[in-house]
């Protein structure tokens, strides 16, 4: 019975580990969708439907999403996240977009589907697209390239339209001047900072109220999952008896196919000296510029040293320093009206005055280096180790593969040891949770989320770490629990004294800020000194303590000399605040490129409602059906 268990897990297991280990997620969504569906479905929008496995892929897909971006805050996040209805409203968006991107006729070519498909790494060998490679996972998955292309087709479609929808928006002068005054403002307060345990001394203790918190905070006491692994670890020194050979051929025929990489184009060692200009619009500014550039020209032809004037004059303060020394650099490196100089310019000689969007420049070349290839007489000892490790690291995951699928036919490792127990060696972790570091996993966190994933007896797809092969098996499992009051009564007392004691900070400095004390007066209360900051603005953090949302929104919007009402506590510290002056941001001290970030911000702000105002009117001309059976 065991067995028969073990070997239906093992089939709907083994064709997962392919996917994980060769695709990526992509498969995950489109293998799904793309094969014939039940006539139930999880969800029906007009004509489209969409399966009751489709919709659980989509559901176990977010799930690792979220697990590798939150790692161990995982299960707080997930909570909050309502990740069934995420999932939902993102396949409904999907196939509605899909639906009017088919209605406006957007074109997706052969070529662009084709361009999408080579960038999958899984179908690359050697760094490049391999069509027999392409043919086989997809064979291997149950997949056809028809299929699986017009669900690329799909993907791109989607992709067009939000794009279009996204890039509808515009973004005007005084949105980008509203912004910058909110982000500029700034202010100046004086705080005190006072420690919790000055009130520890007035915390009241007795049996029956720490079992009260206990009672209401349980959920911080529970202790998390445990696992223990047993593992088998492939070492890619030892993957092979016989020696790796490389033969002279493989070598050229590498060295040819990566000849890019030995390529060196030509290249410039230049300098220049810039005149700079910001505000091309303002003639003096410009004039000026103009005839600083022009006054240097002269200074250089009366004989003083390009690098001396680059010094004394260049508005490039970091080419300045060095005499003007850009570097080395060849085509595509700098802006187009300075490389067409530059290249056109032979050894020392300096061009005209040369206009670019930063202003005015005079260039210098100080050495031209001509376009070469580095010879395979000096690359054929680094090639040849290159294609030793390429084969070392071919041959370990084939005598993985080939462990890893006998490992699969005994049900697990442990089953495996008992029908061969001198093939392999085994070895156990201790128990830890996700929180802890333990070997081999300490160099490897994102590996955690799928272990704690597994049921006891599991059997993990093949990890690769450190040039090293590794098969784990859930030994045991250890779930979390909520230790006994009596277990644990001195930590309870210790979080129930900080508790109460900030309980106890806030009534009584509330109090006195109630009855009229001022700063001043409330540190002296407490015998401690009140502490000034300089200016900060909202988006900077508040000096000496930090960053703070709720904090900042109550200065910037409190009148200046008044005490803020709420005491905020920060750090394990309280802190009481006084606003002592707000400052208005100045306009005329914005520049281009916090313009541009600004209206960058603005664009993604206003591109996203705009996307999800669209799906608004989709969905409310949509018939959408949803499977009561789900719950969503």
């Amino acid at each position: 019975m065991i067995s028969e268990l073990r070997k239906k897990r093992i089939v709907t297991f083994f064709l997962w580990v392919v996917i994980i280990a060769f695709v990526g997620t992509i498969f995950l969504v489109w293998g799904v969708g793309g094969r014939e569906r039940s006539r139930d479905y999880a969800i029906k929008i007009n004509d489209q439907k969409i399966s009751i496995a489709e919709y659980q892929q989509s559901i176990s897909n977010m799930e690792n999403t979220l697990k590798r971006l939150f790692n161990t805050n995982y299960d707080k996040v997930a909570k909050n996240f309502n990740i069934r209805e995420r999932v939902k409203d993102e396949l409904i968006n999907n196939a509605l977009l899909y639906e009017e991107a088919t209605k406006k006729n957007i074109p997706v070519s052969p070529v662009e589907i084709l361009d999408e498909i080579k960038k999958i790494p899984a179908f690359q060998a050697g760094g490049s697209f391999d069509e027999r490679r392409y043919r086989e996972i997809l064979s291997m998955n149950g997949l056809n390239p028809s299929t699986f292309e017009e669900n690329i087709k799909r993907n791109l479609l989607i992709n067009k339209i939000i794009f279009l929808i996204k890039n509808s928006v515009d973004v005007t002068d005084r949105e980008v001047k509203n912004e910058y005054e909110y982000r500029n403002k700034s202010a100046k307060i004086t705080y005190l900072k006072i420690s919790p345990k000055l009130f520890y001394g007035k915390v009241k203790i007795d049996e029956e109220s720490l079992k009260q918190f206990f009672s209401e905070n349980k959920e911080n006491y529970r202790l998390p999952k445990q696992i223990k692994l047993k593992y088998t670890v492939l070492d890619l020194e030892n993957s092979q008896n016989k020696e790796i050979n490389v033969s002279e051929e493989e070598i050229q025929n590498y060295y040819i196919s990566h000849r890019l990489d030995y390529y060196k184009p030509e290249r410039l060692k230049v300098r220049h000296i810039l005149a700079k200009v910001d505000n091309w619009d303002n003639k003096s500014e410009v004039d000026s510029a103009l005839n600083k550039i022009k006054t240097v020209k002269d200074k250089l032809n009366k004989g003083t040293p390009f690098e001396v004037l680059a010094k004394n004059y260049s508005d490039d303060s970091y080419s300045a320093k060095k005499g003007g020394l850009i570097g080395t650099i060849k085509r595509g490196d700098i802006i187009k009206e300075f490389e067409e100089v530059a290249f056109s310019l032979k050894e020392g000689k300096v061009s005209d005055i040369v206009k670019t969007k930063f202003g005015y420049h005079l260039i210098k070349v100080d050495k031209r280096f001509k376009a070469e290839t580095t010879p395979l007489d000096e690359k054929r000892d680094e090639i040849k180790e290159i294609l030793i490790k390429e084969k070392k690291k071919t041959a370990l995951r084939e005598l993985a593969l080939n462990l890893y699928r006998d490992i699969l036919n005994e049900g697990n490792i442990s089953a495996y040891l008992d029908s061969h127990p001198d093939k392999i060696k085994a070895y156990e972790t201790k128990y830890f949770s996700k929180d802890e570091t333990v070997k081999p996993l300490s160099e490897k966190r994102d590996v955690y989320d799928d272990i704690f994933n597994m049921q006891k007896s599991e059997v993990s797809k093949i990890y690769y770490i450190n040039n090293k092969a590794y098969i784990f098996e859930v030994a045991d499992i250890k779930k979390p629990y909520i230790p006994e009051f009596g277990t644990i009564n001195e930590k309870i007392r210790k979080d129930y004294i900080s508790s109460k004691s900030i309980e106890i900070a806030n009534d009584e400095i509330l109090n006195l800020i109630n009855k009229g004390y001022n700063i001043t007066k409330i540190a002296q209360e407490y015998n401690i000194t009140p502490k000034a900051t300089s200016y900060f603005k909202r988006v900077q953090p508040i000096p000496d303590i930090g960053s703070n949302t709720q904090l900042k929104n109550n200065i910037f919007t409190t009148k200046a000399g008044s005490i803020l009402k709420d005491i905020f506590y920060i750090n394990n510290m309280l802190y009481i605040v006084r606003v002592d002056d707000i400052k208005a941001a100045d306009i005329k001290e914005l520049t281009e490129d916090e313009r541009k970030t600004i209206r960058d911000y603005i664009f993604n702000i206003k591109s996203t409602e705009s996307l999800n105002e669209y799906l608004r009117n989709l969905r409310d001309d949509a018939e959408i059906e949803i499977n009561p059976s789900l719950g969503i």
